[in-house]
């Protein structure tokens, strides 16, 4: 397994992994709903971050193709909280056809590295509610509840 920055050439392959993770969220989360043309608009929201200094877009390859990418950012926190910066997990995706053990801890501790590179030392995520496979693994990892974050519909 080999892990790299992602390069604009690796785009559509990324948007369909991405597009196979929404559409299996979308089976449990009724209030998933894609505009049209989401993948395309997906794919130009992904070549902004290549481009950002405030994202690491990282992408783990396989013999068999790309198996896995992770992008996480670098941002300001609210002025009156410390730390003064935190990181986000903006996207999690792992190829669900063709898992790889340890896959989604090795894409995680390189966008570690590159947070640390960056004086952050706390990352926050927002595991979907509906998916307890992620859940498990952020919990297993050591990460704490903070908050709750519901959807109401008005």
């Amino acid at each position: 397994m080999r892990i790299r920055l992602a390069k604009e050439s690796d785009l559509a392959t990324a948007a369909q992994l991405w597009f196979d993770r929404i559409a299996l969220l979308q089976e449990s989360e009724s209030f998933i709903a894609l505009v049209p043309n989401a993948i395309h608009i997906w794919r130009g929201q992904a070549m902004n971050w290549i481009g950002d200094d405030d994202f690491g877009f990282f992408l783990a390859e396989s013999d068999s193709g790309l198996a896995g990418i992770l992008v996480v950012s670098a941002k300001d926190n609210p002025p009156w909280l410390l730390p003064t910066r935190r990181g986000e997990i903006v996207e999690m995706v792992m190829d669900l056809h063709r898992p790889y053990s340890g896959l989604s801890g090795a894409l995680l501790e390189r966008a570690g590295a590159w947070l640390k590179a960056q004086d952050i030392e706390y990352l926050e995520v927002q595991p979907s509610a509906y998916y307890p496979v992620e859940e498990a693994f952020w919990l297993a990892r050591g990460a704490k509840l903070r908050s709750y974050r519901l959807w109401l519909r008005l």
